[in-house]
């Protein structure tokens, strides 16, 4: 098979021309960039978003922390059903904190 030349365009809108036999090649020079303006994501949740990334290891990948997020979910739900297993009348104090955690994570 030959060579193609690929047209790629990264993150800073640059173009390049790519040689390589492999189609997925073009994926090392990929840049994902978002624009977002929210004024509360700009003003507010960006100085807890930048804590929380400087909070967490560089090695721990993106779905790894949604999967933490999901567990901190389950968590809640079983501390749920353990402490208020009929849904009546006020909680144990530890239901509450947990459902204040869960809703941090």
């Amino acid at each position: 098979m030959a060579a193609q030349t690929v047209l790629v365009t990264n993150g800073s809108g640059e173009k390049k021309a790519h040689n390589d036999n492999h189609p997925l090649a073009p994926l090392k020079e990929y840049k994902y960039q978002s624009v977002d303006k929210s004024l509360v994501s700009n003003y507010i949740l960006r100085h807890y978003w930048n804590w929380a990334v400087e909070l967490l290891p560089k090695w721990m990948a993106p779905n790894l922390v949604t999967l933490i997020g999901f567990g901190a979910i389950l968590f809640n739900v079983l501390c749920l059903v353990i402490f208020m297993p009929d849904l009546v009348g006020p909680g144990h104090p530890i239901l509450y904190f947990s459902f204040a955690f869960g809703l941090w994570m």
